[in-house]
């Protein structure tokens, strides 16, 4: 690997978590733009919480994606199988506002 010179930021091993509500599109020309903004609100809400706790940080929301970087891979395999218990309680309490979610891990050099 070249050396990092004056000039170029070091970059650093980060994990970053993708997580997006399933089928949010049918779902919001089924039940409605304001419902829907309920389920994107509750996504980003649960998101916020699981990564934070385990020391993560959601970086970008957009409506019903959520991106997430971690500067340690264990901790972000923690926060995506968190998440999905989380989501699976939170869709059992308000079956109106279902959470099926998917998530994906990737690692790799970021340039901060």
């Amino acid at each position: 690997m070249p050396p990092v010179s004056d000039d170029q930021p070091a970059s650093e091993l980060r994990t970053f978590l993708f997580a997006d509500v399933r089928s949010y599109t049918r779902f919001t020309a089924e039940r409605g733009d304001e419902v829907a903004a309920r389920l994107a609100s509750k996504f980003a809400s649960v998101a916020r919480q699981e990564v934070g706790a385990r020391g993560g940080e959601v970086i970008e929301l957009r409506g019903d994606e959520a991106l997430a970087v971690f500067s340690s891979a264990r901790q972000a395999l923690r926060a995506a199988v968190a998440l999905q218990e989380a989501f699976a309680r939170e869709s059992e309490a308000d079956p109106e506002l279902p959470l099926t979610v998917g998530i994906g891990l990737d690692a790799g050099e970021a340039v901060p």
